[in-house]
């Protein structure tokens, strides 16, 4: 699934803020226990492609990714669910 959400993100990047990156730029882990969710998307290093806020960011890659891979239903977003 990290591999899915990888190439995701990258088409997501190309999509919304029209720039090609390479996968090794994407950086998903496994979500801390604490919280709710199975994967974390480092979405600061993104910052620089989208120009936006991180919290703009977050949703807009978030619902990129909700609309594109059908086992992603929801997402957190600075510790509230979308």
């Amino acid at each position: 699934m990290k591999n899915i959400i990888k190439n995701k993100v990258v088409e997501a990047i190309k999509e919304l803020y029209n720039f090609d990156i390479d996968i090794s730029e994407i950086k998903v882990k496994l979500t801390p226990k604490q919280f709710e969710g199975d994967f974390t998307l480092i979405v600061q290093p993104l910052l620089k492609y989208s120009k936006k806020s991180l919290e703009e960011t977050e949703i807009e890659i978030g619902d990129y990714l909700i609309n594109n891979i059908k086992e992603i239903l929801n997402y957190n977003c600075g510790n509230k669910m979308k």
